[in-house]
């Protein structure tokens, strides 16, 4: 009796969960653009009803006592459906006889046995007699998959406890600081702990009632203060949320429900929509500047890339969370525009399988649990990674059918719709052939499903290839099945879907005839080359009747590898234009026109960029100018530049301007920098400029040395840095360190000169140390030095410095570069300079040093420091250091050492306090015994007073 209502109760919540999934698929698009706190708490309710209602389904059939009766099977009528042999001898699965207009091919890895068998059941009975048998089978692989996945949960606690306690240490005074007036301003009245863990890839927090931040050592010290602020802020922000709790029910349900797509897919938006809440929170806590804290986030994703351990989200060019906050937030538009969500397409076609297929349901199903970066109790801002590629067995279509005939498109593509009836496929596709590009100056790609991937990046949806040297696609060549065609040439192909007896259009992908396509195994129907004007006419034909969002803006971006601007551009001006169309069809159209060299195309961009209903319209009109081919194009940036009412508008104009190198551009962002307008307008014309490279190198190089604006001066300095060859920006550097007359901009191209990759940026700055006359321009070339060369004759260089260099400021600087050194030679210098030099305020410096360097030998001779006989002050940091450093056990040893020790009494309670604060309270037993047994009246006091604090 049990087992069968647990049985049932599994069975009833697949229905359930997918009705609820859709409701909530049709929500997220009411509300997409909506606060994202809206979204979560649609997710959050969605998700608790797909565990309460299987309950109450549970509970009501239990109150009826009833059970399922057994029903008798429909007999089944087989009949044998034979398919012919190909003339290889391979047999076609489920391929018509071959008629004069066409003729079977077949992939070579689509051996299968001769024939197939349709077998009909009577639907009514099937379920009840089918299922009912297979009940105990199914509640003990849902007993067996909750088992595995609770282990799995155990594990994530235990790796979360792991974080907090192993290789991690007491952040910064000055983190700490910042964290402590964060949470003041965001209203957190719980303690906040911040910890640097030497073990992580991304920050986390953990804990709800007691909350901890860990930092990546690295992304402390890899990150700008500001954009430190702006990301400490967001997980501060997940604090404030309780998100560490809902995180942990969340995961709860997830293991119950494992079985269901609906409810990863909900999960998976949840998690999303409660870091968009954290990142609106996080803007608001910052000033409002969306920019900025964008800014904040990509150079997160860039520390990655750069070894700081962020292994990008979305990485590079994959499409994943991280790249969709950065877009909500910039463009103030909704992070997710469509119902087509592919779960809610998997929970549909479990559902349609359940009810219209045969027996062969009635063997246990092969269910995949969705792979998952996220760890039971932490919140990172860990990008999503692609559920899966595409299996590589699969490239082939299982079957090809070539059409051989003369007949027109229209008579090719109704032979196409007849044949694929024929077929017995749930989706096949239909191919044909238009013009490319006969220039081959570029190549197209496009197909939302299959990505390109390209070293560790990973690249999805439309795309413009330059060259595909080093790219990876996955799928079947082409000519081996249809025959040889221009590698030019575009192949358009259209995947539709039978489910739910009509043929609906599933997938488009858009491809030059040279790169592979994925089929998937389901059959292709090719029909050969179609005229522009036929093929833009069908593809519009079914974007008029197309309800899905995603696939609409795949059929406008089709329409634009059309040549044919007579034929391609009516439709597309007409989607631009349009009162009733979704702005994200627009959007794809208006970047699809700047693909033509064209007036009407220019001159629809330009209404559209001047007087559009929707902002991110106009700035998606404005960025289609930027590589039109058209003179008036760079005629008619030049006037949006100065002209449009919005500033950032305006901006995007200007940045758009830096694609256009042509010598009236140049000297228009030149005297546009020079001027006395908006300060963002002066930075984007030095940034414009800039992206010129070679073109706009005269023109930075004269800002930079020239410029009345200090900040345009600072601007086009930091441009010079890309500056190719690298060598040609030193001699302008060192010029302006010599003679600019502000200080900022001075030191501005000191550190500018750590960024060229040349060898004589090293000698330039050891000669800054040396001999300039400013102190400031010294100490800046210091720490510069440390970034530029990390050689063996670099670290020398650095250690003299700290030893001998007259002045005390640019020794501090050096001993603190040297703590990023993980070498004998600086450790050696830092311990002599920790242990016996005249200045106690480098003596700090260097142990601080030691304790960021973490190897046992530094550490040994901070805790020397602690013990020996010196000042206070002294002593005291070295305590501090050595226990923050090392793990629980032996901190709590070394403390308890000094307690019992020490002659000074001032040092013992310095420790006793030290020890209230280690890490997962290691140090507390030890207060308690001290409070206790201590001899030392002064110590056992200030014990029980820690522990009353408690």
């Amino acid at each position: 009796m049990t087992m069968q209502l647990i049985g049932w109760t599994l069975v009833h919540s697949v229905w359930e969960g997918g009705v609820i999934a859709l409701v909530l698929a049709f929500a997220f698009w009411a509300t997409r653009s909506s606060a994202a706190s809206l979204r979560y708490a649609i997710g959050m309710i969605g998700l608790a009803l797909m565990l309460v209602l299987p309950v109450a389904t549970a509970a009501r059939m239990d109150r009826q006592s009833s059970v399922v009766p057994s029903a008798t099977k429909a007999p089944a009528t087989p009949s044998a459906i034979s398919a012919p042999a190909s003339p290889s001898g391979v047999v076609s699965r489920s391929a018509p006889e071959p008629s004069s207009n066409d003729e079977a091919l077949l992939a070579a890895n689509s051996v299968e046995p001769a024939g197939t068998f349709a077998v009909i059941v009577d639907r009514r009975t099937w379920m009840l007699s089918t299922l009912e048998p297979a009940l105990p089978w199914l509640v003990a692989a849902w007993l067996i998959g909750l088992v595995l996945l609770s282990v799995r949960m155990i594990g994530g606690v235990a790796r979360t406890r792991r974080i907090v306690r192993d290789g991690t240490a007491a952040a910064s005074e000055g983190v700490r600081l910042l964290v402590a007036r964060i949470s003041k301003n965001l209203g957190v009245r719980r303690a906040v702990r911040a910890l640097e863990g030497s073990r992580l890839a991304v920050p986390v927090v953990v804990g709800w009632i007691r909350p901890v931040i860990v930092l990546p050592v690295s992304l402390v010290s890899g990150l700008t203060p500001s954009q430190l602020e702006m990301l400490l802020a967001h997980e501060i922000a997940h604090i404030r949320r309780y998100d560490y709790l809902a995180n942990l029910l969340q995961t709860v349900v997830e293991t119950l429900l494992f079985f269901h797509p609906a409810a990863w897919w909900l999960s998976d938006r949840i998690r999303e929509e409660r870091e968009n809440c954290c990142d609106d929170i996080a803007v608001l806590a910052c000033g409002g500047d969306r920019r900025n804290y964008t800014a904040a986030l990509l150079a997160l994703e860039e520390s990655r890339d750069a070894g700081f351990g962020f292994a990008a989200a979305a990485t590079g060019g994959k499409s994943g969370t991280l790249l969709r906050r950065a877009l909500r937030l910039m463009t103030g538009g909704p992070a997710h525009v469509d119902l087509g969500a592919r779960w809610i397409a998997g929970v549909i076609t479990i559902l349609a399988a359940l009810f219209t297929t045969g027996p062969a349901m009635g063997r246990a199903a092969d269910l995949t649990v969705p792979a998952r970066l996220d760890v039971l109790g932490l919140l990172t801002d860990e990008p999503d990674t692609p559920k899966g590629m595409p299996d590589p067995a699969q490239s082939n279509p299982d079957t090809v059918l070539r059409y051989s005939g003369a007949g027109s498109f229209a008579e090719r593509w109704r032979w196409a719709e007849q044949r694929a009836r024929s077929l017995g496929s749930s989706r096949y596709w239909i191919g044909y052939l238009v013009a490319g590009d006969p220039s081959a100056r570029s190549m197209y790609y496009s197909d939302r499903e299959t990505p390109v991937r390209s070293g560790n990046s990973t690249f999805m949806g439309r795309m413009r290839i330059g060259s595909a040297r080093d790219l990876i696609f996955t799928g079947a060549a082409l000519a081996p099945l249809v025959g040889n065609h221009a590698p030019t040439s575009v192949a358009i192909f259209l995947q539709f879907d039978r489910a739910g007896g009509s043929d609906r259009l599933r997938r488009v992908h858009v491809g030059s005839f040279a790169f592979p396509v994925y089929f998937g195994g389901a059959p292709a129907i090719w029909l050969d080359s179609a005229t522009d004007a036929e093929s833009v006419a069908k593809l519009k034909s079914f974007a008029a009747g197309e309800r899905t969002l995603e696939v609409r803006r795949d059929l406008v971006s089709a329409i634009g590898v059309h040549r044919d601007a007579n034929a391609a551009l009516p439709p597309l001006i007409g989607w631009l234009e349009s009162r009733t169309e979704s702005d994200a069809v627009r959007k794809e159209a208006a970047e699809v026109l700047g693909d033509y060299s064209d007036r009407r195309a220019l001159a629809a961009l330009a209404r559209a960029a001047r007087n559009d209903r929707s902002s991110n319209l106009r700035k998606e009109a404005i960025e289609a100018f930027e590589h039109m081919a058209l003179a008036e194009a760079t005629d008619t940036l030049l006037a949006f530049a100065t002209t449009l009412e919005s500033s950032s508008l305006r901006s995007v104009a200007v940045e758009s301007l830096g694609e256009r190198r042509e010598p009236r551009v140049i000297s228009f962002l030149t005297n546009l920098a020079r001027g006395s307008g908006e300060p963002n307008l002066r930075t984007e014309a030095v940034e414009a400029l800039g992206n010129m490279n070679q073109d706009g190198f005269a023109a930075i190089a004269d800002l930079a040395r020239n410029a009345s604006n200090a900040e345009v001066r600072r601007e086009a300095i930091e441009e010079l840095a890309d500056s190719q060859p690298p060598g040609r920006a030193l001699d302008i550097l060192r010029e302006i360190i010599q003679s600019d007359p502000d200080r900022s901009v001075r030191l501005e191209a000191v550190e500018t000169l750590a960024e060229v990759h040349d060898d004589r940026a090293a000698a330039i700055l050891r000669d800054l140390v040396m001999r300039s006359l400013d102190p400031a321009v010294q100490v800046k070339a210091t720490e510069a030095l440390g970034d530029a060369s990390p050689s063996e004759s670099s670290v020398r260089e650095l250690v003299m410095l700290a030893r001998t260099h007259p002045r005390a400021e640019v020794r501090k600087e050096a001993i603190e570069t040297l703590g990023d050194v993980d070498e004998e030679t600086a450790s050696t210098a830092l311990i002599s300079i920790a242990k016996s030099d005249a200045d106690p305020e480098l003596r700090r410096a260097a142990i601080e040093a030691l304790g960021d360097q973490r190897s046992q030998a530094s550490l040994n001779a901070v805790r020397d420091v602690a013990r020996a006989i010196g000042p206070e002050d002294l002593r005291r940091q070295a305590m501090e250091t050595y226990a923050d450093h090392t793990d629980s056990q032996t901190a709590v040893a070394f403390l308890k050492s000094i307690i019992t020790g020490d002659p000074s009494e001032a040092i013992r309670l310095e420790a006793v306090e030290i020890l209230s604060e280690l890490d997962h309270d290691a140090g507390i037993p030890a207060i308690r015994e001290l409070a206790g047994s201590s001899g030392d009246s002064r110590v056992r006091n200030r014990a029980r007073e820690l522990l009353s604090e408690r």
